[in-house]
């Protein structure tokens, strides 16, 4: 992760964007995954962008390390409520308290829930 100018980040984001399909093994798509949303949130706070991977990234990886999931599917609440997608956030949030009931940001993410949820 590098800040660089915008042309220059954007550049090298796109170059790494492509090459994402072609990455077979899934450990290495995942970790490339990581990279760029910790780079989309951290240097651009681009959640339009960072939400498809964070999904992809979530739904396709059921071996992701429990705490790196834990916190992505937080990101991924997060995200979704900062683009106004509380469908997204919900189901987020619905699969954050099924697995980890016991965390201490679970009274948040349910008082989102009940409030989201008619």
């Amino acid at each position: 992760i590098q800040d660089l100018p915008d042309d220059e980040w954007e550049a090298r984001f796109d170059e790494v964007s492509a090459r994402m399909n072609r990455l077979t093994i899934p450990s290495d798509r995942a970790a490339t995954q990581l990279v760029m949303i910790e780079a989309l949130l951290r240097i651009k706070t681009d959640h339009a962008r960072a939400l498809p991977i964070l999904v992809d990234l979530l739904d396709t990886n059921p071996n992701l390390r429990a705490d790196l999931r834990r916190d992505f599917v937080v990101q991924a609440i997060d995200s979704a409520r900062a683009l106004g997608d509380n469908r997204i956030a919900a189901d987020f949030a619905a699969r954050f308290l099924e697995d980890y009931a016991y965390d201490p940001r679970a009274g948040a993410i349910q008082a989102f829930l009940e409030e989201s949820t008619p």
